[in-house]
């Protein structure tokens, strides 16, 4: 059977209407997922009923699991494939407080061989908040004039998980958690093995500076970027019901969580809980 799907937004996202993750598919059918998300950037795939297990199954069909490193107390134990996002645990008990996803961001691009996709599953929502947002690189990249594309082609930047600033919000990472993520380098410009297409990849979390420059002559030309790629008309915001899940494709996808809901509220009302599990590419990633 085809995959179907309707469109979320005219410049991003897709919901995928007939296929239950937690059953067996096809490779026919992980193809066409792979290349709907290469396409769309983000698909949601709502109703979904499924054990760590067979989520961790469904994400391995696209890649080796990447669990997120330098933070690793946040991983589900006894599966830590999964990351837990979640101001209270499975049986609602409270959490200690932390921000997290306050700033767009791509996940794990501060590594050398960044993840591909990332797949979020809603456990439980708050009664009120606790939205994600998602806009598309693609068409930060193709909206830039001509020179200033030329200009950015071919140039690379550092991302570093210690300089983002919606870390300093958490409890602080050890030592060896800090010395398990050093600064990289990626292209600023990508091309989408799937698409063909390039997207813009820098995101205002993780990117410190362009590589040749210094932080001071950087700064203009990254801001502008920051913001040129989160324009309203490249975004889709994403209002969680139990059971939804979102997959998408961190190389052409950036997203973050505003802070909608009130994770110092110990209402059970205010509960959230999330498992995302994260993928790595089998080859190089772009």
């Amino acid at each position: 059977m085809p995959v179907e799907t309707r469109p979320l937004t005219h410049a991003i996202g897709a919901e995928v209407l007939n296929l239950d993750i937690a059953a067996d598919h096809s490779q026919s059918v992980i193809d066409e997922v792979t290349r709907l998300v290469a396409d769309r950037g983000v698909l949601l795939f709502r109703k979904q009923t499924m054990t760590p297990e067979q989520h961790v199954a469904f994400a391995q069909r696209f890649g080796p699991s990447a669990p997120t490193p330098g933070v690793t107390r946040y991983l589900l134990k006894g599966h830590p494939e999964l990351f837990v996002i979640a101001n209270r645990d499975e049986d609602g008990n409270l959490l200690e407080t932390r921000e997290t996803a306050r700033i767009w961001h791509a996940d794990h691009s501060f590594v050398e061989k960044p993840c591909t996709y990332s797949m979020l599953y809603c456990r439980h929502r708050p009664k009120i908040g606790g939205t994600t947002m998602y806009t598309n690189m693609y068409r930060a990249y193709e909206t830039l004039s001509e020179p200033f594309r030329t200009m950015i082609d071919g140039l690379s930047a550092v991302h570093d998980l210690n300089y983002v600033p919606d870390l300093k919000n958490r409890k602080p990472r050890s030592a060896e958690e800090i010395a398990s993520t050093p600064p990289v380098e990626h292209p600023m410009v990508i091309t989408h093995p799937v698409s063909g297409r390039k997207a813009l990849y820098v995101s205002e979390a993780f990117t410190r500076c362009i590589v040749g420059m210094t932080e001071e002559e950087s700064k203009p030309i990254l801001d502008y970027l920051f913001a040129h790629s989160v324009r309203p008309e490249f975004t889709y915001r994403h209002f969680w019901d139990e059971d939804d899940v979102l997959f998408w494709d961190n190389r052409v996808v950036m997203h973050y969580a505003p802070r909608d809901y009130d994770p110092d509220n110990t209402s059970e009302d205010n509960w959230r809980y999330m498992l995302r599990a994260t993928i790595d590419p089998v080859d190089r990633p772009f």
